[in-house]
């Protein structure tokens, strides 16, 4: 994947560098997608922000025992955060047909959560190591299951967006259950905003400049990058495409001219 040299120094440069070079540049970024960003979140009902404390969730015996669970407040904010100490036990909740009844027939959906995870948290066991939440749907036999889930080690001393893999809502799909725990591994650390969301979304790009065109990339929020048009053309003063993104995140599109002016916006602004 070539990097067009002129977008790669300027966008490697500080954001007050990029604003500057974007107000001398008129390049006009149009944006849609489908369905919009930020999507419905499917687990909103069900108290997963823990803005009702653990209302609807139950505690394991572990956690009852020591008494290491906490429901606190985010500091400069009105979200709730759940605080689970020295990995014992965690709390969870059952779904039945009422949020299945939201999840359509091969469509696929993902979870994510925020995680603040302590320096004695490691993720190397796999996917169901270290802390978040994992979403696991049975039969009605509770017997045959399917899980995802969306959990990370040490975070460095701040909220990180934990994402888990696809999936699709199984034919079989009657019981389900969120857990929200520390697996695998031990330490602290804090849990907040769980969600459960349709996984894609078609970004549409419609972008014009008084200048030619050089080269477009969109990244996600943590730095990777999800398209990159190449050099464009000469004489490429419009363009447009399509890129499929994931949900959970929110993106960077960075657009650069030939004259070396870049224009670089997040969306969605308020996600």
């Amino acid at each position: 994947m070539k990097i067009n040299s002129k977008v790669l120094a300027l966008t490697s440069c500080f954001a007050f560098a990029v604003s500057i070079m974007a107000g001398e540049a008129d390049i006009k970024i149009n944006v849609k997608c489908s369905p919009e960003l930020p999507v419905a979140n499917l687990f909103a009902p069900y108290n997963c922000d823990f803005s009702k404390g653990l209302k609807g969730w139950a505690i394991s015996k572990k956690s009852k025992e020591s008494k290491n669970i906490e429901i606190c407040d985010k500091k400069d904010s009105k979200e709730k955060y759940l605080y689970l100490k020295n990995n014992k036990g965690g709390i969870h909740r059952s779904f039945s047909n009422k949020l299945f009844e939201l999840l359509e027939p091969k469509e696929f959906y993902i979870i994510s959560c925020f995680v603040d995870a302590d320096k004695d948290m490691n993720q190397k066991v796999g996917p169901f190591g270290g802390l978040g939440c994992s979403f696991t749907i049975y039969d009605k036999t509770w017997k045959k299951g399917q899980g995802r889930s969306a959990k990370t080690g040490y975070t460095g001393g701040k909220w990180q967006k934990t994402v888990s893999k696809v999936f699709t809502k199984p034919d079989w799909a009657n019981h389900a259950q969120l857990h929200v725990n520390i697996g695998y591994s031990k330490g602290s650390g804090k849990v907040s905003e769980i969600s459960l969301t349709k996984a894609y979304s078609t970004m549409s790009l419609d972008i014009k400049s008084d200048n030619n065109l050089s080269q477009v990339i969109v990244e996600n929020e943590k730095g990777k990058m999800v398209f990159d048009s190449d050099e464009l053309p000469e004489n490429s003063k419009h363009y447009t495409c399509k890129v499929k993104v994931l949900t959970p995140y929110f993106y960077i599109i960075k657009v650069a001219d030939t004259e070396g002016n870049v224009r670089e916006i997040k969306y969605p602004e308020t996600k």
